[in-house]
């Protein structure tokens, strides 16, 4: 079955259902339905050499999505331009200012004084959300909770 379309749309096809998630129905649109959906859903389920289908590639995709804007991907993003500036051969002052640039960034990223304001803020959102979109949700216990996690976030910066 899928050796009547070329690799490159097969792989096409691969990289819109994964990155893109878009749905197989989508995809056919988009090819003429050339393939059909039926053969991209089949494609999208058959398993590879290490067990995955292209759902299970989808996930993986989106955590690692997740993890380049977490503060742990920041910081490697940070470090490896570090370590760029300070291998050039032809140093100068601009690269010392990207440098301190850099350091002052990932010392904002990694400081929990930073952090913990920000995830303070993210809390109260949340809270916010709870209370817009699930009412029942939200009672003085909850909302006890959420001003002990935050008494809790203000001794980790003491």
């Amino acid at each position: 079955m899928a050796k009547q379309y070329n690799p490159h749309t097969r792989v096409e096809v691969r990289r819109m259902f994964v990155q893109e998630c878009l749905s197989a129905k989508a995809i056919a649109r988009h090819f003429k339905n050339r393939p059909a959906t039926n053969t991209i859903t089949n494609w999208s389920q058959e398993k590879d050499e290490f067990g995955k289908t292209w759902e299970d590639e989808r996930k993986e995709y989106e955590q690692q999505q997740y993890e380049l804007i977490s503060p742990k991907g920041i910081a490697a993003k940070i470090l490896t331009q570090i370590g760029a500036i300070l291998n050039k051969h032809d140093f100068n002052t601009k690269d010392a200012d990207s440098l301190a640039k850099l350091q002052a960034s990932l010392q904002k990223l990694t400081d929990p004084s930073y952090q913990i304001p920000i995830m303070y803020s993210m809390l109260t959102d949340f809270l916010n959300f709870l209370k817009a979109s699930y009412p029942g949700m939200v009672n003085q216990d909850i909302i006890d909770v959420f001003r002990e996690f935050k008494s809790h976030l203000l001794k980790r910066l003491t």
